[in-house]
């Protein structure tokens, strides 16, 4: 007897050594199995070949079965089956018992498989390193500062370089990260673009993309086509950003301001905003004006954005 989660076996000799000798029909071709087991209560046969056509080390499946639904006592009252009650009553003590024992060990069996599983999981988490992109990152070399930190006694703290080796010592945890322009003179964009690009290309660094200056507030619609044309060419280069934040209230609303988002859109680049919270319903509008585009407003606390922004809209929010 061999019992699974979706019923028993039981050889047809091990029914036929609980049966009495007779009656005759029981070993008769013409009795269907169903007739011998009616006895078995919730089981069921799953041929109804009679036991005369089958050999005697033959497999029976029984299965578990709703008595309600077995043949009425009338379709089998032909059958002799008193003396045979007892004897199948064993046997649906012996097939409940292993459907039991069966049901027992593959729920233990499912158990082991769950914890080994999690187990397995939990040490794949502990062996495997997380990925960490830091997407803002600022780099200068103190003999060559941008404007804003030349002069200005409070930040002289920062005033020193920064440079990606620096930054790795700082931060050992990040695996990767994505320069962000740091707002240089309009004639050093090229030169700044130029050494994040090498930089990009240097294994030895984390470095893997650079969102570079552009002339967004400055420059014509045809400069900046021809620089964003130039630069998406590059694969490290990600996006492009000019600081909007010192200029009023507004003004990336300006046509020239929103046909240069489009263009940036249009060369697949992000179209970074640095603005005052203040500026954000503009934010929205130029998003809304340029759908096509993927725009990062950054440098705000997201508590502040999120009860900023309209509902819907796609701009993503970093918080830096």
């Amino acid at each position: 007897m061999h019992a699974s989660e979706k019923g028993v076996n039981v050889k047809v000799e091990e029914i036929l050594a609980r049966a009495p000798v007779g009656p005759p029909a029981v070993h008769s071709q013409s009795q269907p199995i169903i007739h011998v087991c009616c006895r078995l209560g919730r089981w069921r046969p799953t041929s109804a070949r009679g036991l005369g056509d089958m050999a005697s080390d033959e497999q029976l499946v029984l299965r578990p079965f709703d008595e309600s639904r077995l043949a009425k006592p009338s379709d089998w009252a032909a059958l002799e089956v008193d003396d045979l009650e007892s004897s199948m009553a064993d046997l649906a003590n012996d097939v409940d018992a292993a459907f039991e024992e069966a049901k027992r060990e593959l729920a233990a069996e499912k158990a082991a498989k769950k914890a080994a599983k999690k187990a397995a999981k939990k040490a794949s988490a502990a062996t495997t390193s997380r990925t960490i992109v830091d997407t803002h990152v600022h780099l200068w070399s103190a003999s060559s500062l941008p404007p804003w930190l030349i002069g200005d006694t409070s930040l002289t703290s920062i005033a020193v370089d920064a440079s990606i080796a620096d930054y790795a010592s700082q931060v050992p945890n990040v695996t990767h990260c994505v320069y962000m322009e740091v707002d240089v003179a309009p004639e050093d964009r090229a030169k700044e673009a130029a050494a994040l690009v090498a930089l990009c290309a240097d294994p030895s660094n984390r470095l893997c993309g650079a969102v570079i200056g552009a002339p967004v507030v400055d420059g014509t619609v045809d400069e900046f086509a021809a620089w964003v044309e130039r630069w998406s060419a590059v694969p490290s280069v990600k996006g492009v950003r000019q600081v909007l934040h010192p200029q009023p209230a507004g003004t990336c609303l300006r046509d020239d301001i929103v046909a240069k988002a489009k263009l940036a859109g249009d060369f697949d680049l992000v179209f970074e905003l640095c603005v005052r919270a203040d500026d954000l319903k503009s934010v929205a509008a130029l998003a809304a004006a340029a759908p096509s585009t993927r725009f990062v407003r950054g440098a705000s606390p997201l508590g502040f954005l999120a009860q900023s922004s309209p509902d819907g809209l796609q701009v993503l929010v970093f918080d830096h």
